[in-house]
This record gives structure tokens, sequence and C-alpha cells, in this order.
């Protein structure tokens, strides 16, 4: 398709709402999933309330103790020979990655990423 015939992404989206046929088959999708899960929570032994409270036990009680699993982290992946850039913000993580990309940081190259 050429740039002058290319649709929006808008129009893209207008087509697709307006697709009898790909709406039938989204409805359809969405009531298959939504099966699947109710289904799958009723062979649990523990109600979903019940499981969804405890998730959020573990998850609440994991942004406090955040450091103590970060250090835990960093030590297994330093143990396992990878190299573990902290950065104070986002916009000195950005710079660590252009940094890498550029291959301007010490003691890394492509060759030597084990992942």
């Amino acid at each position: 398709m050429s740039s002058t015939t290319r649709r929006s992404f808008r129009d893209e989206i207008r087509l697709a709402l307006a697709d009898p046929q790909l709406q039938a088959a989204l409805d359809s999708n969405a009531e298959k999933r939504s099966h699947a899960i109710r289904q799958a929570f009723e062979g649990l032994p523990e109600s979903r309330q019940s499981l969804r409270q405890r998730a959020h036990q573990v998850r609440m009680g994991t942004i406090a103790n955040l450091d103590a699993y970060l250090g835990q982290f960093i030590t297994n992946a330093q143990a396992k020979g990878l190299r573990v850039h902290l950065a104070a913000d986002a916009a000195q993580a950005v710079e660590i990655v252009l940094q890498i990309a550029r291959g301007r940081v010490r003691g890394w190259s492509p060759s030597l990423s084990r992942w």
C-alpha cells in the first residue's frame, strides 16, 4: 500500500469496529475466555475472593520488603555471571541502556551477553 492510499490508525479502528464478522469473532472469544476462567476457578478448593485476598497480601508483603528482594535478585544474578546496572531514576536508566547499546560500558560486549 503506498503512502498516498495508506489508511490512518483511526480509520483502521473504524473499519474494524464496523466489521460484523470481526466483532462476532471477538465476542465469541471473550465469551470462551470468560467461561474458561469461571471453570478454572470453580475447580479450585478456595473461592475466587479468598485467592484474590491472599494474592493481595503476598503483593503487599513483597512491596514492603522490596529492598530485600532486590538485593537477593542482584546477588543471585551476579552469582550467575550477570552484570546488574542500577539507576537512580528513569533518565539515568535510559542513559545506561544507551551506553550499552553504543558499546561504551566497560566490560560489556554483545559476545559476553548471557541472554
